[in-house]
């Protein structure tokens, strides 16, 4: 026979009772229950056992030395008393019992001040018990490793699905700037028109992977709301001509300059809106609208579109993942994973995406954010780098690349000569640590994963070496899981930007970085 004891935990499994005469009420409780219970006085004898105790130890427990019973030894008491009406959890095998072969009994010994005795309460633990216990152990750990090996599927699928997209993307864009007779033209921006749209399939899958995984975080930043929905109307400007809607962001005057939230988290989620509103719009308005609510001060946006509607019947339906809804919904493709994306995003930001919409009368997208006006003063705002008047857009500079894909080397390469910077490529990481001592680089692209030496390890080995030199490191990578970023700058490099990216997002994060490092 051997004991066990765990850590003490708070258990309420004993009567409040003040006075003796009213815990004698609760002996007739005890006494009907299958799982034994003890009286046990201060000195260590038993006053009182219930039917199930004495059939446990086989035999009359009143009188007997509740230690030669239980094997209990002096300790759990000890805690127990040092905190009154708590239980102290004490496992115990009775091995050597002729009746109870095997038997496992899970004690809780609480002391009771008014009584001036301890209360054991057991839980007979039988094999079927434990042998449940250890199932649930083992399917506890296998959940876990599951998802680990999820996590670890849904980083390399990004990498390896975002790396040749980098490719297809970014060759497609530079071939669209070159002399192109009108087939070339047509064929090469069909090219460019599917791989965006496979990219917002891939991005919407992998995002949706990570959330139910749980790594996406919402990362809050100084940001210029006004400036946002410019990048907004940007992108749905050629689109609204096309199908001749008239596509309108406003920014009430009630809305501060700056405010603290996460602008990319929060331009995926307008760009969903209004990307749903222009799909299911065949020809009228959509407004992309930003206010401060006048009675609970959140901030208030709203997407409104004059479309074909969504029926009351649907509408909670296309908040669910792979769901979609409308009348053209064959056509349209996609996922239907944006807006459960975008609600569950919504959530993480401290709102709720709600819809009001009538068949045939279009549709008003709507939720509200906490709002956190930030002030900056001139010098602030000049390192917040939020501000593109500061950046200075005439500078070439003299960039190393680190970067193992052939391809990828080329694009690279090919958006940085065009700007009018000079580039050197090595394949590794090594590369970077033989080649920048001796140049005079202004910049370092640093992929993360390739052979030999990876970015990480390059970055944090460069900052060793050169033990100060102001030398900005711009990781360029296909990882784009939840805390790369952070991984990466704690590395020591300056920003991040994954793969696949467009021309202007690289060059404007290059002057960025390199603004607030002069």
């Amino acid at each position: 026979m051997s004991c066990e004891k765990d850590s003490p935990e708070e258990v309420g499994a004993c009567p409040s009772a003040t006075k003796k005469s009213v815990f004698n009420h609760s002996y007739d409780l005890y006494q009907l229950l299958n799982d034994p219970v003890l009286i046990v006085a201060g000195e260590g004898v038993v006053r009182w056992g219930n039917q199930a105790a004495e059939k446990l130890f086989s035999t009359r427990v009143v009188g007997k030395r509740a230690l030669d019973l239980t094997r209990i030894e002096s300790e759990p008491y000890g805690e127990a008393k040092a905190r009154p009406r708590s239980s102290v959890r004490v496992i115990c095998h009775y091995d050597l019992s002729s009746s109870q072969v095997g038997q496992e009994v899970e004690w809780a010994v609480t002391f009771h001040p008014d009584l001036e005795s301890y209360i054991l309460l057991g839980r007979v633990r039988s094999a079927y018990y434990r042998e449940t216990e250890v199932a649930l152990r083992e399917a506890v750990a296998k959940a876990k490793a599951a998802s680990r090996a999820k996590s670890e599927f849904l980083a390399n699928m990004s990498h390896e699905i975002r790396t040749p997209m980098n490719g297809v993307v970014g060759m497609a864009e530079l071939l669209l700037e070159t002399e192109l007779n009108e087939e070339q033209l047509e064929l090469t921006r069909a090219v460019q028109v599917s791989a965006d749209s496979l990219l917002n399939v891939i991005n919407d899958i992998l995002d949706f992977s990570k959330m139910e995984a749980g790594k996406i975080e919402i990362l809050p930043r100084p940001t210029l709301l006004e400036e946002l929905f410019k990048k907004i109307e940007l992108v749905f400007l050629t689109h609204s001509l096309k199908k001749n809607i008239e596509f309108t962001c406003v920014v009430s005057e009630e809305v501060p300059e700056i405010i603290l939230v996460d602008p990319d988290r929060l331009k995926q989620v307008l760009i969903n809106l209004v990307g749903n509103a222009m799909k299911f719009t065949q020809c009228g308005i959509v407004v992309l609208y930003v206010g401060v609510d006048s009675i609970t001060g959140q901030l208030e946006f709203i997407v409104i579109d004059s479309g074909a509607g969504i029926d009351t019947e649907s509408q909670q339906a296309i908040f669910e993942s792979f769901t979609q809804a409308g009348p053209v919904t064959g056509r349209q493709g996609g996922t239907g994973l944006g807006l459960t994306i975008s609600s569950r995003l919504v959530s993480m930001m401290g709102g709720e995406l709600g819809l009001r919409s009538r068949k045939d009368l279009g549709s008003v997208f709507y939720f509200s954010l906490p709002l956190h006006e930030v002030q900056l003063d001139q010098e602030e705002r000049r390192k917040s780098g939020i501000y593109d008047g500061y950046i200075s857009t005439k500078r070439h500079l003299n960039i190393l690349l680190a970067e193992d894909n052939v391809v990828n080397q080329k694009l690279t390469t090919s958006i940085l000569h065009k700007a009018g910077h000079t580039v050197t490529v090595v394949p590794n990481g090594r590369g970077v640590i033989e080649h920048v001592p001796g140049g005079r680089f202004d910049l370092v692209l640093m992929d993360i994963k390739m052979p030999e030496m990876d970015g990480v390890q390059a970055a944090q080995r460069l900052r060793e070496m050169l033990s100060g030199k102001n030398i900005p490191i711009i990781a360029l990578t296909a990882h784009a899981m939840s805390g790369d970023r952070e991984k990466y700058i704690a590395a020591g490099m300056d920003a991040y930007l994954s793969k696949p990216f467009k021309k202007k997002e690289l060059l404007q994060l290059i002057r960025d970085v390199v603004s607030m490092r002069a």
